[in-house]
């Protein structure tokens, strides 16, 4: 009977455990899914600013025609609004229209949605009598803007090249320390102080709403360890880390850079980059405060180099020697900005795609020649079209890995001689590139003046050089040659009036 009692007890006991785990399993799952129902929707939060961010976009892209159109000094926001205003009002002049039509245009077409920014605005519309004189002098849009005193006088007080600074990035620190010493630069702090509270500026009250996306990025998106990286580094510049993470997703959104691979006559595979950003309100110079130059360490060992901005921590440049270098270049997209950033966060909820550079740099991690990284880099879901260019150790290892979202179109690969060198812009090598932006042909043309047989770095970097390759989006340059392991990273400003 004792026995009987007995093991009616252990089936008992058995059965109140298995109830206990079937209950944890659906406790588990229970906040599994709370998690994910707290988790907010990046396509709704986009919504909502959605018209705001639209808006900004028309601002961003004028502001850009009129800096690669005039020859003013640095672009600030009362310059960019300046060049946007005249060019306006000269094509209303142009119409024959009144005094009292151009400020009424200026005021509906402009101001009025300007938010913060529309008192600076309404400013330029008291001026319009000033200004009409002088566009009926024939004066060009960068003159006026700089008699008003909008716009600097342009002279050149910088020296080119300029050598950046260098860090070295621990990796076997924890992940909020790694960049540390790069976010507490107080050069670097007030740089990308500078760019949110332009940016926020420009949205008003949108802000806040694309800053929540910047977060949730973050919290929910990204890979543990970078995202740490982030809030780190986010905290020692002063700024919220949901900017600094929509930060990290800028070169999606850019729409400029040149890359070269080329083999020299001893087949070593030689490798330059013009790093090509953010043009207008200031933001290219600001960015060439924020480069650097980074050496990633783990167990007291230099695994690769790469160059970037302060904050950001994906591989835009970079090398690791005796294996490959690579670089990023954009993928020209025609529908605008703010479609753009719509389908990357979508990508990114909806499927989980990585940003192009966080790629990068897994890459970087984990990838030990020239082969594997192409493969990786050829494979892997992304938010974005993309270019990676990539140049190998040994003879022949040069490619242009044209990018769609779910792998290569298109993989371009040296073969020497008779293809001893590649350029890659923003366009697809297999097209023209577009009248208003070829730095391709220029590029070409300098390499075939060249000749394989002169090639070299220093060679290659004059190439890099010669306008409009080089040019006022321009913001740092890159040599690299993995087979000997020289990387060097310049700041660069283009010499006024930065014109061919």
């Amino acid at each position: 009977t004792l026995s009987s009692s007995s093991a009616a007890s252990d089936v008992y006991k058995r059965q109140v455990r298995e109830g206990m785990k079937v209950s944890l399993v659906f406790f588990i799952l229970s906040l599994l899914i709370a998690l994910s129902l707290q988790r907010p929707s990046l396509k709704a939060l986009f919504e909502e600013s959605k018209s705001d961010f639209l808006r900004l976009q028309t601002f961003f892209t004028k502001a850009n025609r009129f800096q690669k159109t005039s020859n003013v000094g640095e672009m600030t926001l009362d310059c960019a609004l300046c060049g946007i205003a005249v060019n306006e009002i000269e094509g209303f002049l142009l119409e024959n229209r009144s005094q009292e039509e151009l400020e009424q245009l200026l005021e509906d077409d402009l101001c009025a949605w300007l938010g913060p920014l529309k008192t600076n605005c309404d400013n330029l519309v008291s001026l319009i009598p000033s200004i009409i004189p002088m566009l009926e002098k024939q004066w060009t849009v960068s003159v006026v803007c700089t008699e008003l005193e909008l716009c600097p006088k342009p002279f050149d007080n910088h020296t080119d090249p300029q050598t950046v600074p260098t860090y070295v990035i621990n990796l076997d620190l924890p992940p909020q320390q790694r960049f540390q010493a790069v976010c507490s630069n107080p050069t670097f702090q007030s740089g990308a102080q500078f760019l949110v509270d332009t940016v926020q500026q420009l949205l008003g009250t949108t802000a806040t709403i694309i800053g929540g996306i910047g977060r949730a990025l973050n919290d929910y998106y990204f890979p543990n360890d970078l995202a740490l990286e982030i809030r780190g580094c986010s905290q020692q510049l002063g700024v919220d880390y949901g900017w600094v993470s929509l930060l990290n997703m800028g070169y999606e959104l850019s729409d400029a850079c040149t890359s070269i691979v080329a083999q020299t006559m001893d087949g070593k595979i030689l490798h330059a980059r013009n790093m090509d950003f953010w043009a207008g309100m200031g933001f290219t110079d600001t960015l060439k405060q924020l480069a650097y130059q980074a050496e990633f360490q783990k167990g007291g060992k230099t695994l690769f180099y790469t160059t970037g901005f302060a904050g950001y921590v994906g591989v835009l440049s970079g090398m690791k020697p005796q294996a490959f270098s690579l670089t990023v270049d954009s993928r020209f997209y025609p529908q605008g900005i703010g479609q753009l950033f719509y389908e990357i966060i979508a990508a990114i909820e909806e499927k989980n795609a990585s940003l192009v550079t966080f790629l990068t740099r897994r890459v970087m991690m984990n990838e030990n020649d020239f082969d594997a990284a192409v493969e990786n880099l050829s494979n892997d879901l992304l938010i974005a079209d993309v270019y990676y260019i990539v140049a190998g150790s040994k003879p022949g290892q040069g490619a242009v890995i044209s990018r769609n979202r779910i792998n290569a179109t298109d993989v371009w690969k040296l073969d020497a001689p008779e293809r001893w060198f590649e350029v890659e812009t923003n366009y697809d090598h297999w097209n023209d590139a577009p009248w208003f932006d070829d730095r391709r042909t220029p590029a070409n043309a300098a390499m075939n003046a060249l000749g394989r047989e002169n090639l070299s770095l220093d060679a290659l970097f004059s190439v890099i050089s010669k306008k409009p390759v080089l040019n006022l989006q321009t913001t740092y340059s890159i040599l690299a040659c993995p087979a000997d392991g020289t990387y060097k990273s310049f700041v660069r400003w283009c010499p006024y009036p930065c014109v061919q």
